[in-house]
């Protein structure tokens, strides 16, 4: 089965969180990851939102003498999983490596199957204008990065207005929004997702419609046959 379409979406919250760390990590159990010095700590779903510097996952470790943290976008929450820059590999110090991090007790709520007919996810950038005077041509650098997009379809039952109140309320727990490209395959994206406009709409002549519109909270991940993938890696 290929394309991408509703049934291919799964909706799950977070029932509990916990600080671990800073614990040990290890060399990754895939041979390929572990060649390019990729390491996974103990546990999987790692907070992908931090709400302050003391929040967000943090990866250290020690090459050369010198200790130092892994940049955040060599971070893979989904698979709890961190990749040591290359320039880093000849003196790095295996045992060194440790992470602390919120971990995520995730229970699935949902699998967007019946009434779902499309979903659309965008990932942008936002881009800053650098040309200055007596330049030939116009020059941009790439600024923040984030991803958005929509779930639609029949509405059959009252489910997702329900979670939309609970929303609104601010009691619903975190949640993480899970879009597989490839059903029959162990390959999804997955990031934590604010719901901001649910919307109905019908007619006399054709059958109530719904739409969600969801906005990434995070860094979007995308874990590749059961792997974590990182951008940059050969």
């Amino acid at each position: 089965m290929a394309g991408v379409h509703g049934k291919n979406a799964e909706l799950r919250i977070s029932t509990a969180e916990a600080r671990i760390g800073p614990v040990q990590m290890t060399l990754h159990t895939d041979a390929t990851l572990a060649a390019q010095q990729v390491f996974e700590a103990p546990d999987k779903n790692w907070r992908y939102e931090a709400r302050d510097e003391y929040d967000e996952a943090i990866v250290t470790y020690i090459s050369n003498g010198v200790e130092k943290q892994v940049d955040q976008r060599r971070l893979h929450h989904t698979e709890g999983a961190a990749w040591i820059p290359p320039e880093d590999h000849a003196g790095l110090v295996a045992a060194s490596v440790s992470g602390t991090y919120t971990a995520l007790t995730m229970e699935t709520v949902a699998n967007l199957t019946t009434d779902d007919r499309s979903f659309e996810l965008n990932t942008e950038s936002d881009i800053v204008d650098t040309t200055t005077l007596n330049e030939s041509f116009k020059t941009f650098v790439e600024s923040i990065q984030g991803w958005t997009g929509s779930l639609d379809g029949l509405y059959r039952n009252p489910a997702r207005f329900k979670l939309a109140i609970a929303n609104a309320s601010g009691i619903i727990p975190r949640k993480i929004l899970r879009l597989k490209p490839r059903p029959d395959h162990d390959t999804y994206f997955q990031g934590t997702v604010i719901f901001p406009n649910f919307n109905l709409s019908g007619g006399y002549d054709s059958a109530i419609e719904r739409g969600i519109e969801f906005n990434g909270n995070g860094p979007l991940d995308l874990v590749e046959d059961g792997l974590p993938w990182f951008p940059g890696m050969v």
